[in-house]
């Protein structure tokens, strides 16, 4: 599981640079330069990238005549900022489709035919995190704590919610832990639960930093990934905010914005 944060072009790129002969390398130097420029902001985008992911797109078009590998490299390179910076597995996967119809015989095409399968499971993630949206209800889930108590959404009916997603090994989780406390601490008397769920592989890790933290409200350990897949999170830390209907009502909420969403929910219950 990838935790948040951006990816810096030169990490993102896997395959050799394109030939010093090929027409095409000036223009897509360019277009690399200014993707990598953009990531160096805090946040990026689809929109922020959509001139280059569209230059990119049509760069093969404008330079026929160069060599078959060439031209596929470019797509190569396109795909890789739709997974790795935009995360977006499905428009890498049409991407990848593009390069095998348009470039069957480059280098480049056995592999990435490889690839396409490979993203579907990240595809099936990336729909079912399309289908939690705001005013859907949120599937619920039956398990027991880390300390053998019994948890589930559905038993909270009435309360507002939170579904933490979190690990010891995601620094952003770490860092997020007091704003939410502080949040938790606030308003629990008034109507305010919130669930943990956990994504260490150890389940002791996980134990060990709730006691060291005092966190108060229950933790469930998903060693397993289950919830994780289905809810379709892969990045941490993950959130959803539900109302007492379990209602979606926000998501990846992050410090002050935590206790701010709850007030507000509160006072219009």
């Amino acid at each position: 599981m990838a935790l948040s944060g951006r990816v810096a072009i030169a990490d993102v790129t896997t395959n050799a640079p394109a030939p010093p002969e090929s027409t095409l390398a000036p223009e897509l130097h360019v277009i690399i330069d200014s993707i990598n420029g953009k990531i160096s902001n805090n946040t990026i985008s689809p929109a922020d990238l959509a001139p280059d992911l569209k230059a990119l797109d049509d760069l093969p078009g404008k330079h026929p005549a160069d060599n078959v590998d060439d031209l596929a490299y470019v797509l190569t390179q396109e795909a890789e900022v739709y997974l790795k910076v935009l995360r977006d597995p499905t428009m890498t996967q049409k991407t990848l489709q593009r390069l095998a119809h348009d470039f069957p015989a480059s280098k480049f095409t056995p592999l990435e035919l490889e690839n396409i399968k490979k993203l579907e499971p990240a595809i099936a993630l990336q729909n079912v995190r399309a289908g939690l949206t705001n005013g859907v209800v949120f599937p619920d889930f039956q398990g027991k704590d880390l300390s053998g108590n019994p948890v589930s959404v559905g038993d909270l009916k009435g309360k507002i919610v939170l579904l933490d997603f979190w690990a010891t090994w995601c620094p952003l989780c770490c860092q997020e832990m007091p704003a939410i406390a502080a949040a938790y601490k606030k308003y629990h008397s008034q109507g305010f639960e919130i669930i943990g769920i956990n994504q260490d592989d150890d389940a002791t890790a996980a134990g060990r930093f709730v006691k060291e933290n005092q966190l108060a409200w229950p933790q469930y350990w998903d060693g397993d990934k289950k919830l994780a897949m289905k809810y379709g999170v892969e990045a941490l830390p993950t959130n959803y905010l539900l109302d007492g209907q379990g209602r979606i009502i926000a998501t990846g909420l992050l410090g002050e914005e935590i206790g701010e969403a709850v007030g507000k929910t509160l006072k219009t219950k």
